[in-house]
C-alpha cells in the first residue's frame, strides 16, 4: 500500500475526514481561528492547516497555542478581540466531548486529532485515525493526509509530518522503527530518499527521543528536539526570566520561524548538522537560548531521577514511582530514565509514575502526574485519564484538571483548580494502589474487575 491508496483508504472509511474535507473546501472569504497544541506537533500541524487556509482562500487565520491540551470556551473568548470568527479549526488538541461547547457557542467547529477519545463528540466535526482504528501516529501525518487530499501538499508539508510523527515517539529510525505498516511506514519508504540527510545515523550524543539505545541519533531526533525546547515541549517549559526569552511566546516562535521554512526548502534537504539548521532560523539566538538552557537542565534532572524506585509489577511490567518539587523536563528525562532501569534490572517492560509539584501561569501550586512506559503493557494514558475522573470527583473542575495521553505517555496536571499537593498526591497513590491490588488478584477477576483493569491502562 502506497500513501496514495492510505489517503484514499481514509477517505473512504472516515466520515469525520469527508465532512472535513467538504467544509475546508467551503473556507474561501472566512475568518479563521486555529488552535494548536503548544509543543512540536502541534506547531507542525498548525502549520500545515494554516498553509491549507490560506489556500483554499480564507480571508484571515488567527492562530494560537493556548496551555494545556483540551479546548475550552473561555479560550475561545479570550480572541474575540481579533474576530468575529466563521470557523474554528483545533489540531493535535484533543478529543474531547467540550469541542461540542464550541459548536453551541455559534462557531463551526473542525478537529483534527490522534489522541484516544473522551466523550462523544456529536456536533463538532472530528478526524481522528483512532476512530478508524489506525495505528499510532501524529497530528501532523493526519494534518498532511488532510493537505494531500485537498490538493495542496508541498514539500515543507513532508518536514513538518516528520517533526511531529519523530517528536510524539511514533517513529524512531535508529531502532528500525519507521510506524505502524498499515499506515505511516509506506509514507515514510516513499519520502525517505527525499530526505536522506535527516534519516542519516550519528553517532555520539542521543537526544531525548532516543530511548531504545543511547549510541546514535538522526539529524531529524536532533531537531525535534530543538522543537521541543522552543516551544516548551507542552509542559510550558519558559524563562520568563530570561533576558532574550522572557518577553516571547515560545510556541509561536517556533510556529512563525517554522513557517519560514517554506522559503528555503531546497536549503533544508541539504542541512546536515543540527548547526546548519539552525543558520536557516532567523530568530536563532532565540532558540538556541531555549534549548541551550535546554541541556543545562536536562543535566541536573537527569541526576535526580535515579532515586526512582520500583513498588510492584503488573502486567508483565515493573512499575517505578519518583516524586520531585518543581522539577523541570521530568516528562522527557523520565522516558530515558525509565528505559535504562528496566536494562539495567532486566525488568522486561516497565513504566514510570512521575508525580512533581509546578507553578501555573496563575502563580499558584499545581500538581502533574507524569507517566512514560516502554511499551503498551501498561497504557498511561488511561491510567492519566482515571487519575484527573477521581480528582474531579472531589473538586469538579475539569477546565484545570485534566489528564489523557498515549499508550506510552500520559500526563494529569491540576494547574489553577487550587488543589492541595497533599490531596492530589494522595489520590495518585491511592490510584497506584488500586491498579496493583486488581493486578494481584488477575486471575479471579469479575467482570466489573476487568472493566476497572481496562479503565486504568492494564487490561484491554
Amino acid at each position: 500500500m502506497n500513501f496514495k491508496e492510505i489517503c484514499d483508504r481514509e477517505l473512504k472509511e472516515s466520515e469525520g475526514l469527508k465532512n472535513l474535507l467538504k467544509k475546508l473546501e467551503d473556507v474561501k472569504g472566512k475568518r479563521v481561528l486555529l488552535f494548536g497544541h503548544d509543543d512540536p506537533d502541534g506547531t507542525s500541524s498548525a502549520s500545515i492547516i494554516k498553509r491549507v487556509l490560506e489556500k483554499k482562500g480564507a480571508s484571515f487565520v488567527h492562530t494560537v497555542f493556548p496551555e494545556g491540551f483540551d479546548v475550552f470556551p473561555y479560550e475561545i473568548e479570550a480572541e474575540s478581540k481579533y474576530g468575529p470568527f466563521d470557523l474554528f479549526v483545533s489540531v493535535d488538541k484533543g478529543s474531547k466531548d467540550g469541542l461540542d461547547k464550541i459548536v453551541e457557542m455559534g462557531l463551526d467547529t473542525l478537529a483534527i486529532d490522534h489522541h484516544f477519545l473522551m466523550g462523544e463528540i456529536k456536533k463538532a466535526t472530528l478526524f481522528n485515525s483512532l476512530l478508524t482504528k489506525r495505528s499510532y501516529c501524529s497530528g501532523s501525518y493526519l494534518c498532511l493526509i488532510v493537505s494531500t487530499l485537498l490538493g495542496c501538499v508541498e514539500p515543507i508539508d513532508e518536514f513538518d509530518a516528520l517533526i511531529g510523527l519523530k517528536a510524539d515517539f511514533a517513529i524512531d529510525p535508529t531502532s528500525g522503527n519507521f510506524g505502524g505498516a498499515d499506515f505511516v511506514k509506506p509514507w515514510i519508504e516513499e519520502i525517505k530518499p527525499r530526505w536522506e540527510n535527516l534519516f542519516k545515523e550519528i553517532p555520539g550524543t542521543a537526544t531525548l527521543f532516543d530511548t531504545a539505545q543511547r549510541e546514535k541519533t538522526t539529524l531529524l531526533s536532533q531537531i525535534a528536539e530543538v522543537y521541543f525546547a522552543v516551544t516548551g515541549g507542552a509542559f510550558q517549559y519558559f524563562y520568563p526570566d530570561d533576558p532574550i526569552l522572557g518577553k516571547l511566546n515560545q510556541p509561536l516562535l517556533c510556529f512563525e520561524e517554522n513557517l519560514k521554512l517554506n522559503t528555503k526548502i531546497d536549503k533544508l534537504k541539504k542541512v546536515n548538522s543540527l548547526e546548519d539548521f539552525m543558520k536557516l532560523i532567523d530568530k536563532r539566538e532565540a532558540w538556541q537560548r531555549a534549548y541551550d538552557l535546554f541541556k543545562r537542565n536536562w543535566s541536573d534532572v537527569v541526576k535526580k531521577m535515579e532515586t526512582a524506585v520500583p513498588i510492584g509489577r503488573a502486567n508483565d511490567a515493573t512499575i517505578y514511582l519518583f516524586v520531585s518539587d518543581k522539577l523541570p523536563l521530568i516528562p522527557m528525562v523520565g522516558g530515558i530514565a525509565l528505559a535504562e532501569k528496566v536494562k539495567k534490572n532486566a525488568d522486561g517492560e516497565g513504566m514510570i509514575f512521575m508525580i512533581n509539584t509546578e507553578i501555573t501561569s496563575q502563580g499558584k501550586l499545581g500538581t502533574h502526574f507524569s507517566l512514560r512506559a516502554t511499551s503498551d503493557k501498561i497504557h498511561v494514558g488511561k491510567i492519566c485519564q482515571a487519575s484527573a475522573a477521581r480528582l474531579n470527583e472531589v473538586f469538579n473542575n475539569p477546565t484545570e484538571i485534566s489528564g489523557g495521553g498515549h499508550p506510552r505517555a500520559g500526563e494529569c496536571r491540576t494547574r489553577n483548580a487550587g488543589v492541595p499537593h497533599g490531596i492530589a498526591l494522595y489520590h495518585g497513590i491511592s490510584l497506584l494502589r488500586e491498579l496493583l491490588e486488581l493486578e494481584a488478584k488477575r486471575s479471579s477477576w469479575t467482570d466489573s474487575d476487568k472493566k476497572r483493569a481496562v479503565e486504568l491502562g492494564i487490561a484491554s
